[in-house]
């Protein structure tokens, strides 16, 4: 057959798989141009054979024609439907083998192996010269085996997520692989993506829907911060529908993850949270296992845990601790590694990007060295030799064509502090370095773990530098991230700016959620209309989530604008999502809305449904509302079972809240120990506010009880200590009127005088007015009218008037003229007439006494002209008596 022929058939084939495609894409248009063809035909054939003299040949022909054009017509489309799905399989199969770390073969029924064609290697385990020589039998750990085994035995949708952490060498790898073993068919399909973001891709691609092999299991080894934060609700949704995760992580890598409390590692927590979590602890083995491993490895000490014996950890750490004096090259080229992965770069360092990062790290150890190429191959022949594990500091993988190199994940911990070792600074100038030197996508990865270290810049400069990325993706998640840091830092312009271009994207949630927080910014600024906009059509456009969010923050700003009727038709949205996080929440606030309206029975099923929900916070806060509104209803019994529900909620901010308003309700119905018991519940939170009142509250009820004066005073002197002033006070008053009456005299008096000192409205006056009266009776006259002459500053309340007047007699039967004096003179500064007038009687007495008969007169005459009968009669006989007047 001649090359021309062939390339005839060739271009005649590609001619008809081309036609059969377009008639695909174009069905509507096909049908009805063939429809109008065929039609022609079968008229043109029929007016043919309706001619005098056709033979039965022609008209045979004439009908084969028409049969013919009609199959041809049904004939296309159908094989462009086959010909779309031959190569939508083809390209699924392309992309898959792009994003994932090991398929199987040409049968697309393989792409993904089978668990029992899987080596420990494969997924993740260390190898070691055991593996090597496939004789490296698992040292079983009953305790952690069953556990993680009972954790994926769950055996329909939505599937298991389960990570595996702890120390580096704790086992985790091979502890993970014997229980999926152990648990999984061993004909499980295994799809072991090379990061977050290709598990990602092939959800959002529908790689992995219609398949016949699922469930199956997708396993990510050492899982990261950004690949959890890739793990959105929807992700996780779309995998658990069909695969169970099973995900290994350093303890290191989860704390970072935990610690960070920005919206740029938002998704990361909730994933981290979403997922069961199994802990194993690097410890050696105890005497069973102990007993086993030395069977098994009978040349090993297992002095350390089982994963650090054999891969040779010791040996390892002790080589690289060495290394500095031994080989610097070695060892410029180790540390170059192990930060690069310290900084983020998960992946194997590139050759042409470990020469570059040596020719920085050498001079910093050893400024006598140059970083020749000679030095950069004696280094690294050096780092890749390994110890007798044969495991080696550096190892060796294939990259795209070009050599890579993986660093042991053991040395990268110690570097990091594990093993109480010291740690070793990252070079400050190594983030900037980094980042230029990698891809867009490296550095949005780099951008997280400056996120995880506080390493502010570099992670604005990582992120700017991913926005430059040529996957819509990562370059929408960056400006996002870029206009949540601005937004931290109160840069409002750039934050907003950030967002706006993150919208324009329209990459679904990235730009979604920058609309929902632009929309925050806009109410800031009094924006209304164009965030309520941005919100409504976050809730036509986004996914569950980023609609329940949009919904949520809606329903509190037409809330807040006076708009009850949107805020509600919102709020429902937001509940009828069905994403738990704004269920309870948006329920909370549904309840307060139908409370203000009058809706009791429509506030209950409110406060009901947050109650059931999710989160713990909206869960007691319902129940907080619950109580005060069937409390306020007098429905008391629910009240208090509301409140008990919030007490089993245990959120920390109204767990106190609740066994406060308990105590209440319970002292209220007279269970006066039930109050006790919630008073110091409530107490014992250490949150301030509700502390000391729960404190005073206390206090009040042992006050009369006999034998708990120790446990009221305790009680009284914890509501002293309250920011409310006025709690502070009144505590502070009746304990020093319990010590009164259990005639703790000293102490007594050191309270009112604090109490005194407050200024408070309601206590200070009588404070102050008990500790002129207790004076007076320790025989401190003097000080007593300094104390009645700040209660009348405070107060003028008609007891302290009474006993200064009362006072000033006693210091005239005394001899005490000049304190008497000053006691009289009180007295009438008030506005209080009989005790004035009283004391206006004794001061004119003393001052007739004193040869002021002109002073002495007047008073007495003011007291005369009072109009007080009884007083005035007293004075009248007093100036007869005292100016023997007829």
């Amino acid at each position: 057959m001649s090359d021309s022929y062939r390339n005839r058939v060739l271009a005649l084939k590609t001619g008809i798989r081309s036609f059969a495609l377009w008639t695909h894409k174009r069905r509507t248009l096909w049908f009805a141009v063939a429809a109008a063809g065929n039609s022609a035909i079968i008229t043109m054939a029929t007016l043919l054979m309706q001619l005098p003299g056709q033979s039965d040949a022609t008209i045979t022909g004439l009908l084969l024609i028409v049969i013919i054009c009609l199959a041809l017509s049904v004939a296309f489309p159908v094989a462009g439907d086959l010909v779309a799905g031959s190569d939508h399989k083809t390209e699924q199969i392309a992309l898959v083998r792009t994003l994932v770390e090991r398929s199987g073969g040409s049968d697309r029924l393989l792409i993904f192996p089978r668990l029992s064609e899987l080596s420990d290697a494969d997924l993740g385990s260390t190898p070691t010269r055991y593996t090597q020589t496939h004789s490296s039998p698992y040292i079983a750990r009953p305790q952690d085996d069953d556990a993680v085994s009972e954790m994926l035995a769950k055996s329909h949708p939505p599937y298991p997520f389960i990570i595996i952490w702890g120390p580096t060498k704790a086992g985790k790898s091979r502890t993970a692989i014997e229980a999926a073993r152990k648990a999984l068919d061993s004909d499980t399909r295994v799809l072991i993506p090379k990061n977050g973001r290709s598990l990602a891709e092939l959800c959002r691609s529908n790689a992995l829907s219609g398949r016949n092999e699922w469930p199956a299991l997708v396993w990510m080894d050492d899982i990261r911060s950004p690949d959890l934060e890739e793990l959105s609700h929807e992700i996780l949704s779309t995998v658990r529908n069909c695969a169970t995760i099973v995900a290994t992580m350093t303890a290191g890598r989860r704390f970072e993850v935990i610690q960070t409390n920005t919206e740029v590692s938002a998704v990361a927590r909730s994933a981290l949270a979403s997922a069961d979590s199994h802990e194993l602890v690097f410890r050696p083995p105890n005497a069973l296992e102990r007993a086993e491993a030395e069977r098994l490895y009978p040349e090993e000490d297992f002095q350390s845990s089982i994963a650090e014996t054999l891969v040779g950890g010791t040996e390892l750490l002790a080589k690289y601790r060495t290394a500095h004096d031994v080989n610097p090259s070695g060892c410029a080229l180790v540390r170059a590694a192990v930060d690069a992965r310290r900084v983020g770069v998960s992946r194997p360092i590139r050759e042409a990007e470990l020469q570059s990062l040596f020719d920085m790290y050498l001079p910093m150890l050893r400024s006598d060295l140059a970083p020749t190429r000679k030095q950069f191959d004696d280094g690294l022949m050096w780092a890749c030799t390994p110890v007798a594990s044969q495991v080696a500091l550096l190892r060796e993988v294939a990259m795209q064509g070009t050599r890579a190199w993986n660093v042991l994940d053991h040395i990268v911990a110690a570097d990091d502090g594990a093993g109480q070792a010291a740690i070793r600074p990252i070079p400050d100038p190594l983030w900037k370095y980094l980042i230029d030197l990698v891809s867009p996508e490296d550095a949005f990865d780099i951008a997280f773990s400056a996120d995880a270290r506080g390493a502010l810049d570099s992670e604005i400069y990582a992120f700017l530098k991913s926005s430059e990325s040529e996957l819509d993706d990562v370059r929408s998640r960056a400006l996002f991230n870029l206009g949540v840091l601005m937004y931290m830092q109160g840069d409002l312009n750039s934050a907003e700016t950030y967002y706006r271009r993150t919208y324009k994207l329209h990459r679904g949630e990235p730009s979604n959620k920058a609309a929902t927080n632009l929309a925050s910014i806009l109410q800031d600024r009094e924006s209304f209309a164009e965030a309520e906009q941005l919100l409504r059509r976050v809730i036509k456009e986004g996914r569950a989530e980023e609609m329940a969010r949009a919904a949520h923050n809606l329903g509190n700003m037409l809330d807040g604008l006076g708009d009850a009727e949107g805020a509600e038709e919102a709020y429902r949205v937001a509940i009828e999502s069905g994403i738990s996080e704004y269920i309870g929440d948006a329920s909370v606030n549904l309840g307060v809305i139908y409370k203000k309206k009058g809706r009791f029975e429509e506030a209950v099923d409110a406060y009901r449904t947050a109650m059931a929900s999710s989160s713990k916070k909206a869960a007691a806060i319902a129940a907080v509302n619950l109580g005060n509104l069937l409390r306020e209803q007098g429905n008391l019994q629910e009240a208090a079972s509301a409140y008990h529900a919030a007490l089993e909620v245990d959120h920390p901010d109204e767990h106190p809240k609740a066994a406060m308003l308990l105590g209440d309700l319970q002292s209220e119905t007279g269970d006066l120990e039930g109050a006790q018991q919630s008073y110091r519940i409530a107490i014992s939170s250490g949150q301030s506010t509700v502390r000391s009142r729960a404190a005073f509250a206390l206090g009040q009820l042992l006050y009369d009880i006999p034998g708990e004066l120790t446990n009221a005073r305790n009680a009284y002197e914890i509501g002293m200590e309250a920011a409310d002033s006025e709690i502070a006070a009144a505590a502070g008053f009746r304990l020093a009127s319990l010590l009164e009456e259990h005639e703790y005299i000293d102490e007594a008096l050191a309270i009112y005088r604090i109490v005194a000192e407050s200024r408070d409205p309601i206590f200070s006056a009588s404070s102050a007015a008990n500790v002129g009266r207790l004076m007076a009776l320790g025989g401190d006259p003097v000080g007593a009218l300094d104390a009645f002459e700040l209660s009348l500053q405070l107060g003028d309340i008609h007891s302290v008037l009474a006993t200064i007047a009362k006072l000033g007699d006693t210091l005239v039967i005394e001899g005490n003229i000049d304190a008497a004096k000053r006691a009289y003179q009180l007295a009438m500064g008030s506005r209080d007439t009989e005790w004035s007038l009283h004391a206006t009687i004794g001061l004119g007495i003393i001052l007739a006494q004193e040869r002021d008969a002109e002073g002495a007169y007047e008073l007495l005459t003011r007291v005369t002209n009072s109009g007080h009968q009884e007083l005035a009669a007293l004075a009248n006989q007093v100036i007869e008596e005292l100016f023997e007047l007829p």
